[in-house]
């Protein structure tokens, strides 16, 4: 089992190099591009601002992780005093890299309080409004032609899917990394517990130096 583990993180390692030189590199021009502005040359500017949105469409999109609880209740066959019912509590992360990048967003510090921004600016405009009625109008749609017999034909002509700006992502397979550990000392369960952390007490520590081990350092 330990063998089957080996380099099951690899791919994570390298999501985290790539993101941590594209980060680094956006960094920099950064600080060219606010050099160049204080020097007032125009020219110079546009360049790098140039160069710094290619970097960024072409920059690793990022990842992210998730995870649920996992919880295994094993019965004995023959209940003794010391043979037990065990309830083993479990926990599973996955990391998955983004299909969406938010690199284009600006990491400019916001430059108005919150408090001095009136809440009618929060209210969806008109055309918002609008555009949630027209979304809103496919998913019911649908629901009556699936759960309504007499209204199944909605189906040839309601849209199959919302459009929106980011069906090519989207459509994209979902790159995951199921990340293993080793085992815990729930040792006999072991083919369980090389693929989740155990979250008793004593074996928290672990899970959170895990965490903190696929973060990216240069956030740190």
């Amino acid at each position: 089992m330990e063998s089957l583990g080996s380099r099951f993180d690899e791919k994570l390692y390298e999501w985290k190099d790539a993101v941590e030189k594209g980060a680094h590199k956006e960094e920099d021009l950064y600080r060219q591009l606010n050099d160049a502005k204080s020097l007032k040359d125009h020219e110079l500017a546009m360049k790098i601002t140039t160069e710094l949105i290619d970097h960024q469409e072409t920059m690793h999109p990022g990842y992210s992780f998730t995870g649920d609880n996992v919880d295994i209740r094993v019965t004995p066959r023959q209940m003794t005093m010391k043979n037990q019912t065990s309830d083993i509590h479990l926990f599973q992360y996955v990391a998955f890299k983004n299909r969406v990048s938010g690199n284009h967003l600006s990491n400019e510090i916001p430059n108005v309080a919150c408090k001095d921004i009136p809440l009618t600016s929060f209210l969806p405009s008109v055309s918002e409004q609008q555009l949630l009625v027209n979304e809103l109008t496919v998913l019911v749609g649908h629901k009556w032609a699936t759960y309504i017999p007499s209204l199944k034909w909605f189906h040839d002509f309601l849209p199959k899917h919302i459009q929106h700006n980011h069906m090519n992502e989207t459509k994209t397979k979902t790159e995951k990394v199921i990340l293993l550990v080793e085992k815990t000392q729930s040792s006999n369960f072991a083919p369980f517990s090389v693929l989740l952390f155990d979250v008793n007490k004593e074996n928290c520590p672990p899970l959170l130096r895990a965490i903190e081990l696929y973060q990216h350092s240069w956030q740190s």
